[in-house]
C-alpha cells in the first residue's frame, strides 16, 4: 500500500482515528443521526461493509421511510437493488459479491495458465475497448492486459461459469440486460505501481454497450502484494456525475467475483509489494455487452445505424435529433441602432453615421461609453430662415 493510502487507510490513518471519534460521540448519544450517518460513511471508505450494513439499519429504524438507509441496506446485504428507489442525486454503487466462485483446482489452473502466458500481456490502453485499440496513458492508467485468447485452455468451463453468475446477478442489480447480450472478458495484471483513476467503464464507440461490469480476482496464496483496492464512487446515474470521497472500498480478495453497473464510477487504487509477475494482482474481468441495434446512451438517447441519434421520449416516442440546432459561440448582435432583428453578421456600413444624425443615445453593440473626454454628439438643431410675416 502506498504511503497516502496508508495514511488514509491503515491502522492507525485519518479514517480509524476518525471512526473512534464518531463512536464515542455515540456512545454518549446513542440515537444522534448526523453522527451515525458520518460512521455509516466511514465504515464504507474504510471497507467495513459489516459495520456499515449495521449503522444504515439502526438509521432505517430511527428514521424509517427514508430512501437513503433502505437503499445502502439494499447494497451492502447483497439483497439486491431491484424493486427499491435509489436516493435522488448520488447514491452508493449497487454491486454483487460472490466469495468462493472458483474450486481450488480451478483456480490453481487458471493461475498457472496466466503465469506461464507472461508474454501474452501488453501494456494496457485507454479507450475504445482494450482489444488493442487505444493510446496508452501513464498517467491514468498503468496494467498488463491479455485478450481472452490467452484462457483459450480454460474457456470452456470459466464462461459457462461466469455466464451463469452474471445472469444471477442481473436479476438484483438495476442494469437492462437480457440474454442476448454478449460477455466479453480479458485477464489484467497489477505490479508494483500499477493503478487505474477513476473511470468509467461505459463510454462511446466500443464502449457504448458495456451494461454489466465483472472481475474475479485470484493470486497466490498468501497474498504477495499491497493496496490495488477497488473503490466504488456515489454515482448519479442518471446525470453521470459521481461525488469524490463517498465511495465504497473493496478490497481485492482472492477467489471472489464482483459484479456492478458499467456506467458507474470506480478506481483501482495503486499497488504495492511483490517479487515478479507471479506475484501481481491478477484479475479476469469483462462486461456483458449490449447489441449494437440496442445501445443507449447514458443521457437517454438511442443510437442507430444511420449515425444519427434519437432522443427516447416519455412512451416509448423517438424524438429525431440529428438535424438539431447547435448553439454557435458569438453572442447575439443588432442589425442597427433601433432595430430589434437579431443577427449574427457584422453590422451594416454607415450605421454610426446615421445614429448620429438620428441623435441616438442607446448603446449599440460597437459604441464606445460616453466619457468626458469624448461626448457624443447630439442631433444639431435647424437653422432658422428668419421670421415669415404674415399678411397685413
Amino acid at each position: 500500500m502506498s504511503s497516502t493510502a496508508q495514511d488514509l487507510f491503515g491502522a492507525d490513518g485519518l479514517l480509524a482515528r476518525k471512526a473512534g471519534k464518531l463512536r464515542r460521540a455515540l456512545a454518549r448519544q446513542p440515537d444522534h443521526v448526523g453522527v451515525l450517518c458520518e460512521l455509516a460513511l466511514v465504515q464504507r471508505r474504510q471497507g467495513d461493509i459489516a459495520g456499515a450494513l449495521d449503522t444504515y439499519r439502526r438509521l432505517a429504524s430511527l428514521r424509517p421511510g427514508q430512501p437513503l438507509p433502505a437503499w445502502s441496506i439494499a447494497v451492502l446485504s447483497g439483497a439486491g437493488t431491484r424493486g427499491v428507489a435509489p436516493p435522488p442525486g448520488v447514491a452508493p454503487v449497487p454491486f454483487v459479491r460472490r466469495l468462493g466462485f472458483l474450486d481450488p483446482a480451478q483456480q490453481r489452473e487458471l493461475l498457472a495458465l496466466v503465469v506461464a502466458r507472461r508474454g501474452r500481456f501488453v501494456a494496457a490502453r485507454l479507450g475504445d475497448g482494450d482489444g488493442g485499440r487505444g493510446v496508452v496513458d501513464g498517467g491514468s492508467r498503468r496494467a498488463l492486459v491479455a485478450t481472452r485468447d490467452a484462457l483459450r485452455p480454460v474457456l470452456a468451463w470459466l464462461a459457462p461459469k461466469l455466464k451463469a453468475a452474471a445472469r444471477e446477478a442481473l436479476a438484483l442489480l438495476p442494469v437492462c440486460a437480457d440474454d442476448a447480450h454478449e460477455l466479453q472478458l480479458n485477464v489484467t495484471a497489477h505490479g508494483a505501481g500499477d493503478f487505474f483513476r477513476v473511470h468509467r467503464d461505459h463510454g462511446e464507440g466500443a464502449d457504448a454497450g458495456r451494461r454489466l461490469t465483472y472481475v474475479h480476482y485470484f493470486h497466490p496464496a498468501p497474498r504477495r502484494f499491497g493496496g490495488g483496492d477497488l473503490l466504488l464512487h456515489d454515482t448519479d446515474r442518471a446525470a453521470g456525475k459521481f461525488a469524490l470521497g463517498l465511495f465504497s472500498r473493496l478490497p481485492p480478495e482472492g477467489n471472489s467475483l464482483l459484479f456492478f453497473p458499467s456506467d458507474c464510477f470506480h478506481e483501482i487504487l495503486p499497488v504495492s509489494g511483490g517479487d515478479g509477475f507471479a506475484d501481481s494482482r491478477f484479475a479476469v474481468s469483462g462486461w456483458l455487452v449490449a447489441p449494437a441495434a440496442a445501445r443507449v446512451e447514458p443521457s437517454g438517447r438511442r443510437r442507430h445505424r444511420d449515425g444519427g441519434e434519437r432522443e427516447q421520449g416519455g412512451a416509448g416516442e423517438l424524438r429525431d435529433t440529428r438535424h438539431a440546432t447547435q448553439p454557435l459561440d458569438r453572442p447575439l448582435r443588432r442589425r442597427r441602432c433601433g432595430s430589434s432583428a437579431p443577427s449574427r453578421s457584422s453590422p451594416p456600413a454607415g450605421w454610426r453615421r446615421r445614429a448620429r444624425r438620428r441623435g441616438c443615445r442607446r448603446r449599440c453593440p460597437r459604441r464606445p461609453p460616453p466619457s468626458a473626454a469624448r461626448a457624443w454628439p447630439s442631433r444639431p438643431r435647424p437653422r432658422s430662415r428668419g421670421r415669415r410675416s404674415g399678411p397685413t
